[in-house]
C-alpha cells in the first residue's frame, strides 16, 4: 500500500515470480487545478515503458496503440477510484489487463475496458503519473495484491 501525492507514484519491484497475476486498487485519488487524465505505465527497475504498445477496448470503442493506460481525471473536484487486474506482467509474454474506473468529473463517469501490452517484456513495476501541464496528485491510496497459483 502507498499514498498518492506529487507528480507521479513509482511502485518498483512489485511484480515477481512470487505471484502469477495482480490486482491493483486505487482509491480517492484527487488533484487540484485543471482536470486532465492521469495514466498508468508498466516499467522495469523504475523506468516506465513509453513505447506505443498499450491497446485497449471497451464495449463501445477500441483504441489503437498508445503509450499508457488512462485511469481517471486529476483536477479540482475530481475523485477517482480504479481497479486493474494484470495477468502475468513479470513473464516474457504479452501482458493482458482488465480495468474499471470511476471518476467524479463534471457529471461523473465510469469505464470498463480490456487491453494488453503487445511486447513480451518482463515487467517489474509500474508508475501512476499525471499528464504534462496537470496539477500534482494531492491524495489517494494504491494497494497491490498478488494472486498465487493453486
Amino acid at each position: 500500500s502507498t499514498n498518492v501525492t506529487g507528480s507521479q507514484v513509482n511502485i518498483t519491484g512489485c511484480f515477481s515470480a512470487t505471484y502469477e497475476s495482480y490486482l491493483i486498487i486505487g482509491r480517492n485519488i484527487t488533484g487540484n487545478g485543471d482536470s486532465n487524465s492521469f495514466d498508468f505505465r508498466l516499467g522495469i527497475a523504475g523506468t516506465p515503458n513509453t513505447a506505443s504498445d498499450y491497446y485497449e477496448a471497451s464495449p463501445d470503442v477500441a483504441y489503437g496503440a498508445g503509450t499508457y493506460i488512462t485511469l481517471g481525471q486529476n483536477g479540482t473536484g475530481d475523485v477517482n477510484n480504479f481497479i486493474v487486474e494484470m495477468v502475468a506482467p513479470q513473464l516474457a509474454q504479452q501482458t493482458f489487463f482488465t480495468k474499471s474506473y470511476q471518476s467524479l468529473y463534471l457529471t461523473g463517469s465510469a469505464r470498463y475496458m480490456n487491453g494488453y501490452h503487445s511486447s513480451t517484456i518482463q515487467f517489474t513495476d509500474f508508475v501512476l503519473l499525471k499528464r504534462a501541464g496537470v496539477s500534482d496528485f494531492t491524495q489517494g491510496n494504491i494497494k497491490i495484491y498478488g494472486y498465487a497459483a493453486s
